[in-house]
């Protein structure tokens, strides 16, 4: 679903704080936000402002912009609304609670381990059924630490963007992945297949 106004937005925390932004209009539209004020309209500093483009704890499906563009965030402001329907990347609870206690897939890590989508292009018509919590099975998640899970997902940005799968990872040799629809045969979809 396109969200067109504030008041298309789910009632709840990331809502309120979306409405407490300064001289914000219904189409979602803000002046900038300096960083010395971060704290005072909700905004997650301590994990870093900006996670796939939307700051933390803010509503999904809105333009963010932020200056400077690359290194330590100074300002931000909404734009707006995306045109493009958004995927929401929520995970199903019971889903969630059972990987939660296992060790990072790829190094066996239990340090800060997150839950994440195994496809990195969720978008894609076999794996697009992995962001309606009713149609998600385990299988289409894997528990990572929180390092390899941002190099995961720099790697399915490329690879989603490019149209090419990058190289393996070079603690496993470098060399090209397999080939196969979708995510699958990819190292960062089913990193198991290359041990």
């Amino acid at each position: 679903m396109s969200i067109k106004s504030i008041h298309d937005i789910r009632d709840g925390k990331p809502k309120d704080r979306l409405l407490a932004l300064p001289h914000i209009t219904t189409d979602g539209i803000t002046d900038w936000i300096h960083k010395e004020d971060f704290g005072k309209y909700g905004f997650n500093t301590a994990n870093g402002v900006m996670r796939r483009g939307i700051p933390e704890r803010f509503p999904e499906g809105m333009i963010w912009e932020r200056w400077p563009e690359k290194g330590t965030i100074q300002k931000l402001r909404c734009l707006g609304f995306s045109d493009t329907p958004q995927l929401t990347s929520k995970i199903c609870g019971d889903i969630r609670r059972q990987l939660s206690t296992k060790p990072c897939t790829i190094t066996g890590s239990t340090a800060n381990v997150e839950i994440d989508h195994r496809a990195g292009d969720k978008t894609h018509p076999l794996h697009i059924h992995t962001d309606d919590v009713d149609e998600q099975k385990v299988s289409d998640f894997m528990p990572l630490c929180r390092a390899v899970n941002q190099i995961k997902r720099e790697a399915c940005k490329k690879c989603v963007s490019s149209g090419e799968r990058p190289p393996l990872p070079p603690m496993f040799g470098g060399g090209p992945m397999k080939q196969g629809q979708g995510c699958y045969r990819c190292f960062w979809f089913e990193p198991e297949s290359y041990v």
